[in-house]
């Protein structure tokens, strides 16, 4: 669905149903690397941030923290986005929008 929807940003749970959010992760940012990942996840142990890092997340968030700071994430992966140069053009090509996967 990323490939389908070029979204700036995709925000990924660790556990979904089929593929799992660490995986799905690093086929995005594998094929897609102009594609921010925040993994969002109630799992908050070191191996799973680092899994989240390897696979090519922008950022990691803990659901137990404060609602601020997933948007802080999101903010700065969006930020970070913005230089790269798909994004620069496509965004002269196309208005933004939101989707959500999954």
């Amino acid at each position: 669905m990323a490939a389908q929807l070029q979204p700036d940003i995709v925000v990924m749970d660790v556990r979904m149903p089929g593929l799992d959010g660490l995986a799905a992760t690093g086929r995005i940012t594998g094929a897609h690397p102009h594609i921010r990942v925040v993994v969002y996840s109630v799992f908050d142990s070191d191996e799973t941030q680092q899994a989240a890092r390897q696979a090519g997340a922008a950022a990691f968030v803990p659901k137990s923290g404060p609602p601020d700071h997933l948007r802080a994430a999101v903010l700065a992966a969006w930020q970070a986005a913005q230089h790269h140069p798909l994004i620069r053009q496509r965004h002269y090509e196309r208005p933004s929008s939101v989707a959500r996967l999954g």
